[in-house]
């Protein structure tokens, strides 16, 4: 069994995300990890060269005239077919695989190998808001996704490469008792303003809007207060140790629990996935065959 892995990374630097840290939580599970790496200018390329493992892959690209959702899925999709593997392990440059993941991730993939009703896995999400200290527990944040794929010919990203289909369709996938977590809203102030102003420009949407200037914002004036965010009381991945200290902005939300419909709603969702195999009320891009273990 041969093990993929695959991301891609632009301007990564200028926005403060953790990609280094998420390269070096997955090269652990694979066999050879492909970076798609399209033009920078902040020394991204330079970044990922001087990690100096002999398993990255660095798969230097143009630049494309491309806006919105398809030009996340064209890089993922190029990373992806550039995958030789049998089962491709994906990340964003914003999402980090904690260890204590790795013995349910790698006894999936080779107790699913043969099991060719199964052309996914999907992994639970951590989402993490305005510092390491507050996650957010609540519908509107994705609380699972597809991030290993068999590979393919005709599996292809979904918008924009926060999933994946097959021939426009879900994808019949394991579920896994595995965890993500997912940094990219909790970024340092300054970094968290860069990355909305490049997302806004990447997407279409306000082309007009100046780059940001301010040195210094406070997270305040960055972060919103929105309800569901939890206090976190387990551990971060060993690879985010060094990142995380340096997160020394202060950020103090009120912490206003789900309205009372949030709330009904996810008592129903726990039921009827209990009984039925489907959470209702829950947005869910990929069809659940089997959980492991």
């Amino acid at each position: 069994m041969r093990v993929s892995g695959f991301t891609f990374l632009q301007n990564v630097v200028r926005t403060g995300y953790p990609f280094r840290e998420s390269l070096r939580s997955l090269l652990p599970l694979v066999d050879e990890l492909i970076v798609v790496l399209p033009p920078s200018e902040d020394g991204t390329e330079k970044v990922v060269e001087s990690l100096g493992d002999s398993r990255l892959r660095l798969l230097r690209v143009p630049a494309v005239d491309l806006k919105g959702a398809t030009y996340y899925a064209h890089y993922t999709d190029l990373g992806y077919g550039a995958c030789e593997g049998d089962w491709c392990v994906y990340l964003q440059a914003d999402e980090v695989i904690p260890e204590t993941s790795y013995p349910v991730i790698r006894g999936a993939l080779k107790r699913f190998l043969k099991d060719h009703r199964v052309e996914g896995m999907a992994l639970h999400y951590r989402h993490f808001y305005g510092s390491p200290r507050y996650f957010f527990h609540g519908y509107g944040w994705y609380p699972r996704e597809v991030r290993i794929l068999r590979k393919l010919p005709d599996i292809r990203a979904w918008k924009d490469a926060q999933g994946f289909r097959r021939q426009g369709r879900k994808l019949r996938v394991v579920l896994l008792d595995a965890w993500i977590h997912h940094y990219g809203w909790m970024l340092p102030p300054r970094q968290m303003l860069r990355k909305l102003f490049q997302m806004q420009h990447v997407r279409g949407l306000r082309e007009d809007l100046p780059e940001p200037t301010d040195p210094d914002p406070p997270a305040r004036r960055v972060y919103q207060n929105p309800r569901g965010l939890q206090i976190f009381h387990g551990r971060h991945p060993r690879v985010m140790e060094a990142y995380l200290q340096a997160c020394s902005w202060e950020y103090h939300p009120d912490l206003r629990p789900p309205t009372l419909r949030r709330r009904l709603q996810r008592i129903f969702a726990d039921w009827s996935e209990r009984l039925l195999g489907r959470r209702l009320f829950e947005y869910q891009n990929f069809q659940v065959v089997a959980r492991y273990p």
